[in-house]
């Protein structure tokens, strides 16, 4: 079972930036979900949502970029969608990228 550790837990709520992004997404372990890559589409989705509310709040596309990078480099790791549990959290900032894995959905 995968569990925040208490560090982990207390790095993610002393973060402070000007910009704080986080995605939950629940998530699946094996399946027809799995195979059809259908977490990473919905976590794909998301950063275009990301995307737009940034776009919104007056940040420039290269700001934005800089941003999503690591999680536009996410998409790309197939090992990691493969191997998920129930749940996942990620977490994003200028020069911060986390991701946290839950048993269950989140």
């Amino acid at each position: 079972m995968e569990i925040i550790s208490k560090s982990e837990f207390a790095e993610l709520a002393n973060f402070k930036s000007e910009c704080s992004i986080s995605i939950y997404l629940p998530t699946h372990r094996s399946g027809v979900e799995v195979n059809e890559q259908q977490d990473l589409i919905v976590f794909k989705n998301s950063l275009q949502q990301v995307r737009r509310s940034l776009q919104g709040k007056g940040y420039n596309n290269s700001q934005i970029d800089e941003i999503l990078k690591p999680g536009t480099e996410l998409l790309q790791d197939d090992s990691f969608w493969y191997n998920l549990s129930g749940g996942l959290g990620i977490f994003i900032a200028k020069g911060f990228f986390k991701t946290v894995k839950f048993p269950k959905a989140v």
